[in-house]
């Protein structure tokens, strides 16, 4: 099922390139349609981010192969 994002997330923080990350945001927003967001924050947002959504995908995977390998 394909989920419908709305808006991205632009955190400012002091490690990023300001203006290409301000370029790849609004690019990013263009190609899928959403709106811009800003937030003050950290790079461990983006990194707690990033490793919730590997963790899910691993475990679908996971899951996936069980079955796959039931079938057989």
């Amino acid at each position: 099922m394909k989920k419908h994002y709305r808006k991205v997330v632009k955190i400012n923080n002091k490690i990023s390139k300001r203006d290409e990350f301000d370029k790849n945001v609004l690019n990013y927003s263009q190609t899928f349609d959403m709106s811009i967001t800003e937030m003050e924050g950290s790079m461990e947002i983006a990194s707690k981010s990033y490793l919730n959504a590997k963790n899910d995908v691993c475990k679908k995977s996971s899951i996936k192969l069980k079955t796959i390998k039931r079938v057989y």
